[in-house]
């Protein structure tokens, strides 16, 4: 618990999961040596933090992080948005109904 967050799992909704399966697999291929320490969302967000790396995994996690915003987190459809007022989610227009 004092090293990583990873204890607590990846904190976001099963909608981002092929997109952190994808980023995964690229960090794992550029660099082996690669650890995540925490993964969540954040302010409507996929948050990706990590030990080691270089500057084409920060730019591929900054991408990744990008498209969370546009992508729902609860079914992972394209074209959500951020919504909310002080607590903030990315939601498509059917999963922002419920």
């Amino acid at each position: 618990m004092q090293a990583t967050c990873m204890c607590w799992g990846i904190d976001c909704g099963d909608g981002w999961y092929w997109l952190i399966d994808n980023l995964c697999d690229y960090i794992f291929k550029t660099d082996k040596t690669v650890e995540a320490t925490q993964v969540k969302e954040k302010f409507g967000t996929l948050r990706f933090y990590i030990i080691g790396g270089d500057g084409k995994i920060d730019d591929a996690i900054g991408f990744a992080e990008f498209l969370s915003g546009k992508i729902c987190e609860v079914c992972g459809s394209t074209g959500a948005k951020i919504r909310g007022k002080g607590w903030f989610i990315t939601r498509c227009d059917k999963c922002a109904e419920v």
